[in-house]
């Protein structure tokens, strides 16, 4: 019994350190995508910036809206309503 119980406990320490092998090597590949797609955004963005202004929407000059409307106004309240 002792011995089925250490040969379990073995197996399961060697599936446990598989798994977080496994789960160290997952980490490292997505930290290093994630550092790759952030040199190329880094890379570009001088790119995109001059072709923004090369098109004459450089800052300041991208999207324009209408400017905001005024505020209505609520209408004074009715006559028999106000103080005397």
């Amino acid at each position: 019994m002792l011995a089925d119980y250490k040969t379990r406990r073995a197996s399961a320490e060697r599936e446990a350190e598989e798994i977080i092998a496994g789960a160290k090597a997952e980490a490292e590949r997505i930290a290093a995508e994630a550092k790759a797609k952030m040199e190329d955004f880094v890379a570009g963005a001088p790119k995109t910036a001059e072709s923004k202004i090369a098109l004459g929407r450089g800052p300041g000059r991208g999207r324009r809206s209408a400017p905001p409307r005024p505020m209505r106004r609520s209408p004074p309240p009715p006559p028999s309503s106000r103080n005397r």
